[in-house]
């Protein structure tokens, strides 16, 4: 409390100054809808006023009456209503095109324009990583060839002796 009706309301991270004797909080909500925001129905409740009577009076039920107390008159027909003279305003034209509308989406001002004038995003300044090993000196196509081969030491060079039976010398 700040004194004289003004509150100091602490939201999550945000402060808002509530004025009691104004009907205002800095978040504009009570202004703006006549309904008291929570900030201001936290102050309410620290002085013991009831929220309900800080409601604008467009609420009430009695401005309510007032409103429609009065007979809505019905309309003639449409053919005994005054021809209005003045500019005749028509409808947008609207054409149909054939497919499906192109995407347009906002571009950033660091895209490069290609051919046709529109702007293209660039690779540059970005390492390609490997997704199967993670390494930044190839990508997934290149892996089998940056893959550690180490030589088997077991296969057998040509000319050498077999010690499998099923292998018969003639």
């Amino acid at each position: 409390e700040a004194g004289r009706g003004v509150f100091q309301v602490t939201s999550f991270k945000n402060i808002y100054l509530v004025d009691l004797n104004m009907n205002n909080c800095e978040c504009k909500k009570w202004e703006l809808s006549g309904i008291p925001c929570h900030h201001s129905v936290a102050c309410f409740r620290h002085e013991r006023i009831e929220p309900e009577s800080m409601v604008h009076m467009c609420y009430t039920v009695e401005s309510y009456r007032k409103a429609y107390a009065y007979n809505i008159m019905p309309l003639r027909d449409k053919a005994r209503c005054e021809k209005m003279y003045g500019t005749i305003v028509y409808p947008p034209l609207y054409t149909k095109v054939m497919g499906r509308p192109k995407k347009n989406r906002k571009k950033d001002p660091e895209e490069k324009k290609d051919k046709h004038g529109g702007l293209k995003l660039t690779k540059h300044g970005s390492t390609m990583h490997c997704s199967i090993s993670g390494a930044p000196d190839h990508n997934k196509k290149g892996h089998y060839k940056h893959e550690n081969v180490i030589p088997n030491e077991e296969v057998a060079q040509a000319g050498e002796d077999y010690d499998d039976p099923s292998i018969i010398d003639v």
